[in-house]
């Protein structure tokens, strides 16, 4: 394996979390200057920016705070960021440290393909991961959790201008001298497989256009796109991404036009897919003298270009990009934390910009994790203690004539059987809480303890509310839910008697943490009457309505 790519793998280290230090990737650190840096694969200032479908990736310098303690990290400057458009909160997570910045990003749904700079003669590495989203917690992870995944290497020869992902296959457009005594620049497009661990890259044609600055390689629609001019005219060249056998593809090449006529390319800076759409950026100069230049953005229907929005050049670096359905303005501010403004298709201008702030654990929106831990912990001690033999027999209003619990009274019900009746008493309140919220009714059904974020996982909260007030009400007042009596469930007193409105309003309230943290049911797996932690508290017992009279091992 090439020498830089035993390096990353042996020094990358992947932590799986939400934790702003969620993973690091260490590079070993070379004395030597780095080169200038390759056009970003969207407009802007940002020189290492790559979206996909609702993400975005920036290479940003920010050394690690002095209070963190990784003085280490100091010679790790360049953090890989990444932000998605579903987020417990706004924030932005590291994805990894390089000691040298990248030489080139590119993006592709949730997919992100990374070239470092080459080192002397040795080629460039390019690596690949892909973003990930815990389907309990909402948290962003990145793939492979062993390290990222190493394609071809790419020859050192020239410099990347542009890179871009589309359908799986990964562009590269470098510049590089001809070899001629004059030493002449040109350009060669390169393609590799992302899919194909074993393939190389291969040089594809270009078409015959005068490619702009600084932007000019992305995906649109599927298909590889370039942004290029003849006699100052901006024109578009499209070649589709599927392969093909036979004679080699061809490029389409049409004028970029508005309904004045061809666009001129001088203000043209270049071009983003946003909802399948072609998205181009320009910069006009500004009205009045010491202004501000004007950014104006246009889409592209049916070969001609419509106008969309127009706002001032934001200042500092900034970079504008496709962001799922909308586009978004991403912009550093002076501690280099980014920051967005949303632009969706129908607004002409962005939004208010949103601090993407490092998540941490002293969130006010995580709290509810350790308060519902130590209810569990609680419930679990006042189980031990008050549902003791010991202390039934010696319970108030018990006199000591009292018959004691019966050998074979009935024992607790299956936690099969129990979580059944849990889901039928949780339908209504997911009917419910789906006729505000929509989208997939299996996603209602997160327990509080599972959750990091309550104000993201706000109609599952209200399910799980909604689902234990409507058990609560059935279990107090009749003396099973709906989901008992279908699930053939009953609530008794500890003795095997009917029980009474008070002890099963008691059992109904601390079932409510039960309900939030689900785990502690498991005390009803080790009790030897296989009550839960709810029914030890409060004197009762659920269990079979038809079962008929265990005896004791």
């Amino acid at each position: 394996m090439h020498f830089e790519a035993r390096l990353l793998l042996r020094c990358g280290e992947f932590i799986s979390g939400v934790a702003f230090r969620e993973a690091r990737l260490v590079v070993a650190a070379c004395a030597f200057a780095i080169a200038s840096v390759s056009s970003a694969e969207v407009p802007g200032s940002m020189p290492l920016v790559a979206s996909g479908d609702g993400h975005v990736w920036w290479v940003v310098e920010r050394a690690p705070p002095a209070a963190s303690g990784d003085a280490s990290q100091a010679d790790m400057p360049f953090l890989l960021m990444h932000h998605a458009v579903v987020e417990p909160t706004p924030s932005e997570r590291l994805v990894m440290r390089f000691a040298i910045q990248p030489e080139a990003l590119a993006g592709e749904g949730d997919a992100l393909a990374v070239v470092t700079r080459a080192r002397g003669a040795s080629s460039r590495m390019v690596v690949l991961m892909t973003a990930a989203q815990s389907t309990a917690g909402g948290h962003w992870y990145t793939l492979p959790r062993s390290g990222p995944q190493v394609l071809a290497p790419l020859s050192s020869e020239g410099q990347v201008r542009d890179l871009a992902m589309a359908d799986g296959m990964l562009y590269a457009l470098v510049r590089s001298a001809d070899g001629a005594p004059t030493s002449s620049l040109r350009l060669r497009l390169l393609t590799l497989s992302t899919r194909n661990r074993s393939s190389n890259w291969q040089e594809i044609s270009l078409p015959s256009l005068d490619l702009n600055e600084p932007i000019r390689l992305l995906s649109s629609d599927g298909a590889l796109t370039l942004l290029g001019s003849v006699n100052a005219r901006a024109m578009i060249a499209m070649r589709s991404t599927e392969p093909t056998v036979g004679p080699p593809q061809e490029w389409t090449v049409a004028p970029l036009e508005d309904d004045r006529g061809p666009l001129s390319s001088r203000s043209l800076v270049g071009g983003f897919e946003v909802d399948g759409r072609l998205a181009l950026v320009s910069r006009h100069p500004a009205l009045v003298d010491g202004g501000p230049t004007t950014l104006q953005l246009s889409l592209r229907r049916r070969g001609t270009v419509a106008a969309w929005a127009a706002f001032p050049e934001p200042v500092g670096s900034w970079a504008v990009t496709g962001f799922g359905s909308d586009a978004v303005v991403l912009s550093l501010n002076a501690e280099r934390i980014g920051s967005i403004r949303l632009l969706p298709l129908s607004a002409a201008e962005p939004g208010e910009p949103i601090l993407l702030a490092p998540p941490t654990f002293s969130a006010g929106n995580w709290i509810h994790i350790p308060i519902i831990a130590a209810a569990a912990v609680a419930l679990a001690l006042l189980a031990l203690v008050f549902g003791a033999d010991a202390y039934l027999e010696q319970r108030v209003g018990i006199t000591t004539t009292a018959p004691q619990i019966p050998l074979n009274r009935r024992r607790g019900a299956r936690l099969g059987h129990r979580a059944l009746a849990m889901l039928v008493d949780l339908i209504p309140a997911v009917c419910v809480v789906w006729l505000f919220y929509r989208g997939n009714p299996l996603e209602y059904l997160e327990f509080p303890i599972f959750v990091t974020d309550l104000t993201a996982r706000f109609p599952a909260i209200l399910t799980i509310a909604l689902g234990w007030l409507s058990a609560s009400i059935g279990d107090i007042v009749f003396g099973r839910s709906i989901g008992k009596r279908l699930a053939g469930l009953e609530i008794i007193s500890i003795r095997g008697e009917p029980s009474t409105m008070g002890g099963r309003a008691l059992r109904s309230l601390a079932s409510l943490v039960t309900m939030a943290a689900p785990p502690i049911m498991l005390l009803a797996a080790v009790n030897p009457r296989g009550d839960g932690p709810a029914e030890m508290v409060s004197g009762t017992a659920v269990v079979e309505a038809a079962a008929a009279p265990v005896l004791p091992n």
